[in-house]
């Protein structure tokens, strides 16, 4: 896998349809492109909440330029909750008080609650 222009700070949360998982490292994020997302179109948020996309090729990761702004808190919950790949005992998690919690925060927390595989 390729990084062009600048390589996201992982862990990435991967965006695959209405898949997510997290990746920790770039050969755990080849390993989910090529096993479990085939063929999807794949997004990555990264540690500094900026997107990112797989080329078509599948094998160049690039910063987006069609979402250069980054993710509200709430959409972002709201990603991880509504994922389909969500084990029935996996819990949500709580959207009260996202203004209390920084991001850094937010997003380690939602890290911790997604599948790597």
């Amino acid at each position: 896998m390729r990084f062009a222009i600048r390589t996201p700070r992982f862990p990435v949360i991967v965006v695959g349809g209405d898949l997510v998982f997290a990746a920790a490292s770039p050969p755990n994020l080849e390993g989910l492109v090529r096993r479990t997302l085939a063929g999807a179109e794949i997004k990555l948020l990264d540690q500094t909440w900026e997107w990112f996309e797989l080329a078509a090729d599948d094998d160049l990761v690039l910063p987006s330029f069609l979402n250069r702004l980054p993710p509200t808190k709430r959409a972002v919950v709201a990603l991880v909750n509504g994922r389909s790949n969500r084990t029935p005992d996996a819990p949500d998690y709580q959207l009260r008080s996202l203004s209390n919690h920084t991001r850094e925060d937010i997003f380690a927390e939602l890290i911790a609650l997604l599948p790597t595989r």
